[in-house]
């Protein structure tokens, strides 16, 4: 009785033992799911973000490209109507040229 009563004393002792390294272990644990959970979190949240910011940046490069596109038509309007422009007026100084010419003439 005596040395079943010791067993059973060392037997609660290495349960006891064994449920406080047990719950050591669980409460190690916690942090460590914790930052996990967090760490997916921030990962996901990243990922997202890097999305939305490569969506940003292509509608940004499409924006450009139609931008240089108008931009090219505009210059070529203009020096399509800048050269049409340019020719009339040099049509009309020799128009000007002329008529100043025939009136000198006269007033010789």
């Amino acid at each position: 009785p005596e040395a079943s009563q010791e067993l059973l004393a060392q037997l609660q002792e290495s349960q006891d033992a064994a449920t406080e390294a047990q719950q050591r272990a669980q409460a190690a644990e916690q942090p460590h799911g914790e930052f996990q959970q967090v760490a997916r979190r921030l990962a996901q949240e990243r990922a997202e973000e890097g999305g939305r910011l490569q969506a940003e940046v292509a509608a940004l490069h499409a924006e450009l490209r139609n931008a240089t596109e108008e931009n090219a038509k505009l210059h070529g309007e203009f020096r399509t109507k800048s050269r049409a422009e340019l020719d009339e007026q040099q049509r009309e100084l020799r128009r000007l040229e002329g008529e100043n010419a025939e009136l000198e003439d006269e007033l010789r």
